[in-house]
């Protein structure tokens, strides 16, 4: 649930599995004929005052406070809790200073039989390690000082004491003077001891808290935005980082020099799924909240693709910095793996989903960037090719060195639900009308597909291509003829199944005109032998392309293209044929 949550920190201490173990025996064994003592001091506790009385009490109504209040001074309590009978002792003063703690330490030795060893388990303060400190130590033998590891002050006893003092006045309570306020501590810490002290009994596992510290030092080694990195050492390590807490997937690197076969795409998802499962999985689970299986492929996505590679590393404009626009793209993707309509909807979604927030990288429902902000960001992957420059990278680096056998090209349509765009009316040109004059040749406009083979590079050829929304039809594998309203999705597919390159068009252009761009794509990342189309691309110039790229073009026979191509396939003229 959004609105439940626990912090947590991590101690960086060296030695925090001999002080825990140190202490934790202490506790639970405590040494023969001594007393155990948990020290600890609050500081600061300020007298505060309401600046206007609350309302009179009455039915269905609770106790009502201003949201501002009046300081009256501040007190600090230094405080021992007996671990075999669960009583406190009580001291105040007007400051926190070494000079304060050692006078604590003498009244709390006058309540002690002399001669009676004394262990005393203290929090990491600086005030607690004063050199004045350690030599009222030397002087009196019998004390032993326990100190708890750095951010581990749970470890002291005397904070639950002080969170029930916390709860029941300083939190709710009205104190007009600094007299005041510690009377009423004096007057909650006389309660506990004559209602409440028991002896104080340890139960947690020592080897549980010492397992989950350890894991937190392999999580905890990237900064808080999610990065990929990848460090060339003894071991090869591949970090995730989400919200206020990273993680870290060790494999062991190989150390032999022989060539190492190139995997496919399908061996590289095989390889990472069983890392996942049985690494990271585990460890994103107990840091972030149960994984579904839709969070799993998303962290399966973000680490195959490295979409933070992607963004733009220098933030020099308006907008905001590189940092956030890392979150927002992965919520760019989140968005595609959900399946989710609208930039509302991936809203709504993270709000109720923490898991998903935090993967992001947004800690807090609060930090979520408006629907406005995600439009922008997502225009501004769009006109940068931010998908299409991940999908090139990842095919060139899985697939690269591989001979692709046969590239299928085709197209299947995309259904939107914007308002198509009208299509501007054609001009017809001022000829004279009839048959030209004799020896005279009526010039013809060249189409798409001539420009393109003419010597268009690969950017004009996509520039030229219509991409708004308008309608479309196109006869699915049956032979029925479908319309829709949106766009055109043109892929070219390996043998494997990987698409290979894609262009969206509008879903009014025809197959042919995508054909030769897309070669040129898929031509630049992978090589292949064969290209496979259907008879919509029955075209010369198709056919001259595939050949300048040292390709064999398959395509099947379009009757209403060329009246050749009524005749059987042995008796077609090849291509080039005039």
């Amino acid at each position: 649930m959004p609105h439940r949550w626990r912090p947590f920190t991590l101690s960086n201490d060296p030695a925090f599995v001999e002080k825990l173990t140190d202490i934790v025996g202490l506790y639970v064994a405590p040494p023969a004929h001594a007393v155990v003592l948990s020290i600890d001091d609050m500081s600061h506790s300020q007298a505060r005052d309401r600046t206007q009385p609350g309302l009179s009490l009455k039915k269905d109504r609770g106790t009502t406070m201003t949201h501002d209040d009046k300081r009256n001074g501040t007190t600090t309590l230094f405080a021992a809790l007996t671990v075999l009978d669960g009583t406190v002792i009580g001291q105040h003063a007007s400051r926190h200073r070494h000079q304060e703690f050692p006078r604590c330490i003498n009244r709390i030795a006058r309540t002690i039989p002399a001669g009676v060893p004394v262990h005393a388990i203290l929090d990491n303060d600086a005030t607690h390690k004063h050199k004045d400190v350690r030599v009222w130590l030397a002087r009196h033998p019998r004390w032993t000082f326990h100190v708890t590891p750095t951010s581990s002050a749970w470890l002291n006893a005397l904070e639950g004491v002080f969170a029930k003092l916390t709860r029941r006045h300083l939190k709710y309570g009205v104190c007009r003077s600094v007299r005041e306020l510690q009377d009423a501590i004096r007057h909650v810490i006389d309660e506990h001891n004559t209602t409440e002290a028991k002896p104080f009994v340890w139960t947690a596992d020592p080897d549980t808290i010492i397992a989950a510290r350890k894991r937190g030092e392999l999580l905890a080694k990237l900064p808080a935005r999610p990065v990929f990195c990848l460090l060339e050492a003894d071991f090869v390590v591949e970090g995730l980082g989400f919200g206020a807490t990273s993680w870290y997937v060790v494999f062991p690197q190989q150390q032999d020099t022989e060539e190492v076969t190139p995997m496919t795409l399908g061996s590289t998802l095989s390889d990472l799924w069983h890392r996942f499962q049985g690494e990271l999985f585990p460890a994103l689970a107990e840091a972030v909240g149960p994984l579904l299986e839709t969070h799993k492929r998303f962290v399966t996505a973000l680490d195959l693709v490295k979409v933070e590679g992607f963004v733009d590393e220098v933030w020099t404009g308006p907008g905001r910095p590189r940092e956030d626009r890392q979150a927002l793209a992965r919520g760019f993707i989140a968005k595609a793996v959900w399946g989710l309509p609208t930039t509302r909807h991936l809203i709504d979604r993270l709000k109720v989903d923490p898991t998903l927030r935090r993967l992001c990288g947004w800690s807090r429902v609060s930090e979520i960037p408006s629907e406005a902000t995600f439009s922008r960001a997502f225009a501004e992957f769009s006109q940068s090719r931010l998908p299409e420059r991940m999908h090139a990278a990842l095919v060139a680096e899985t697939l690269g060195d591989t001979l692709i056998g046969h590239v299928s090209r085709d197209s299947t349509a995309i259904e939107a639900r914007e308002t198509p765009v009208p299509k501007p009316k054609a001009g017809t040109p001022n000829r004279k009308r009839g048959r030209p004059r004799k020896g005279a040749e009526r010039t013809k406009e060249p189409g798409r597909l001539e420009r393109q083979a003419n010597g268009m590079d690969l950017d004009e050829m996509l520039d030229a291509l219509p991409k708004v929304c308008d309608h479309g039809a196109k006869k699915n594998a049956k032979g029925v003829l479908e319309a829709w309203r949106g766009y055109k999705l043109h892929i070219d597919t390996a043998d494997c199944g990987v698409p290979l390159s894609t262009v969206l068009t509008s879903a009014s252009v025809h197959d042919s005109p995508v054909a030769i761009p897309l070669a040129m794509m898929t031509a630049g990342r992978v090589t292949n032998l064969y290209d496979l189309m259907d008879a919509a691309y029955d075209a010369r110039e198709i056919y001259q392309m595939s050949e300048r790229l040292g390709h064999v073009p398959i395509i099947d026979v379009n009757p209403r293209r060329d009246k050749d191509s009524r005749r059987s396939e042995t008796e077609r003229p090849g291509p080039g044929v005039q």
